[in-house]
């Protein structure tokens, strides 16, 4: 068999799992949905998503991002993180290089917990050209 044949078997598993985990999380019940109306197009796990309105779904492990004038979307593993302080509102944070923006964090009120988006390939690829830390943007989210 040939090597890029395995990888193609290899990609579609791993694509082929991930949709039954997302569809086993978002069916069990326990998620917080939220809105939010994104001005600019966004990256979030390598895919680039248009200015909008869009409702966000989030699980313990999972982050979805519907458009809701498209009702196209896609979601992405994000894992749990902490900051110093108590979130005063709800806020979905972009990493800003430039005019590109990158879905990273979201906090919720009254909680030193949110959820972090791990860095995808191409956002790896513009930090390591940056110097210094990206600017960080936060949207104010609604229920």
């Amino acid at each position: 068999m040939k090597s890029s044949t395995l990888k193609n078997m290899i990609t579609l598993a791993v694509l082929a799992a991930t949709m039954l985990l997302t569809a086993s999380a978002f069916a069990q019940g326990d998620t917080t949905q939220y809105r939010a109306t994104i001005p600019f197009e966004f990256q979030v796990a390598g895919k680039m998503l248009p200015a909008g309105y869009y409702n966000i779904r989030l699980t313990d492990h999972f982050v979805q991002f519907q458009n809701l004038e498209t009702n196209k979307g896609v979601g992405v593993v994000a894992v749990r993180t902490e900051q110093k302080s108590t979130a005063v509102k709800d806020t979905l944070d972009f990493h800003v290089y430039g005019k590109q923006y990158f879905v990273s964090n979201l906090w919720f009120q009254g909680s030193q917990s949110g959820r972090a988006v791990l860095l995808s390939k191409a956002e790896q690829e513009i930090a390591r050209q940056v110097h210094g830390n990206p600017v960080v943007l936060a949207m104010k989210l609604k229920k």
